[in-house]
């Protein structure tokens, strides 16, 4: 085995370990569950922004699709404007 292969098997045996240690809550319980639903739901956003991505054919891919992900994040609240009457004042633009 090279030295290569030998430090990318040590890398997986730790992310393996790392997956291991997310899957547990501080009370031990498993939160396998959790982790089973944040994966889904990050895997069908990365897909999305993915076929984006090769739709756009940016010159700077690795930008674009951080930028796509920051604005399609599904668990961005949604700012609503307020809605004022036409013609009253607004007292904060004072």
């Amino acid at each position: 085995m090279s030295a290569d292969q030998n430090e990318m098997q040590v890398a997986a045996e730790g992310s393996t370990t790392a997956n291991l240690s997310l899957e547990q809550d501080m009370s031990g319980k498993s939160a396998k569950g959790d982790v089973q639903v944040a994966k889904s739901v990050m895997e069908s956003c990365l897909k999305q922004g993915l076929v984006e991505l090769c739709k756009e054919k940016p010159s700077d891919p690795v930008r674009w699709l951080a930028h796509w992900l920051l604005e399609n994040n599904p668990n961005q609240p949604k700012v609503i404007p307020p809605v004022t009457a036409v013609g009253s004042e607004n007292s904060y633009s004072r």
